[in-house]
């Protein structure tokens, strides 16, 4: 995963509603930074079932597991 990248410029929300559709922006006191894309459908499947066989795995052991945003 990519970190998001910072602009070196004030904008403001005018600017903001500017900016093209379908890409991912965070305007933060006058900071717009790129954001990382959503997972995909694919991504969230392959999460989801190694996230189950893994519970499944350590049911009754003394270990965790947690599923990262």
């Amino acid at each position: 995963m990519s970190l998001a990248v910072k602009h070196d410029h004030i904008y403001t929300y005018a600017d903001y509603l500017s900016w093209e559709e379908g890409k991912r922006w965070e305007l933060i006191e006058g900071t717009v930074y790129d954001m990382s894309p959503a997972p995909s459908r694919v991504h969230q499947s392959i999460l989801g079932e190694l996230f189950f066989q893994m519970k499944v795995f350590l049911k009754n052991k003394s270990c965790s597991i947690f599923p990262a945003p």
